[in-house]
């Protein structure tokens, strides 16, 4: 791996880590730093896109559902409505 590779699976493997570990606001960070990453990368990190992407799904979706993330909302509303956009963010459905 050439250093641009190993630095988004670096990435990656820190975004996992951190999922792990309960911590979904810098699993979010650093799975969107390795997507930003990949998608300026022409060779290895292509085959595996789906996978980071997959990644960054699971960390949105905890982070949305994180009792923390939960309380900085002042209703049930604002909550939900987060956690609806982070849903939307990777839907299958182009009509979503």
């Amino acid at each position: 791996l050439v250093g641009s590779e190993m630095c988004i699976r670096d990435s990656h493997n820190i975004a996992v880590q951190q999922l792990y570990l309960e911590r979904f606001d810098e699993a979010c960070v650093a799975s969107q730093n390795c997507r930003r990453l990949a998608r300026i990368s022409l060779s290895y990190s292509n085959r595996w896109l789906p996978q980071f992407d997959a990644t960054h799904r699971m960390a949105l979706t905890a982070l949305s559902e994180s009792r923390a993330v939960r309380n900085k909302f002042t209703d049930d509303e604002q909550a939900q409505l987060f956690h609806d956009l982070a849903a939307q963010l990777f839907s299958d459905d182009p009509n979503r």
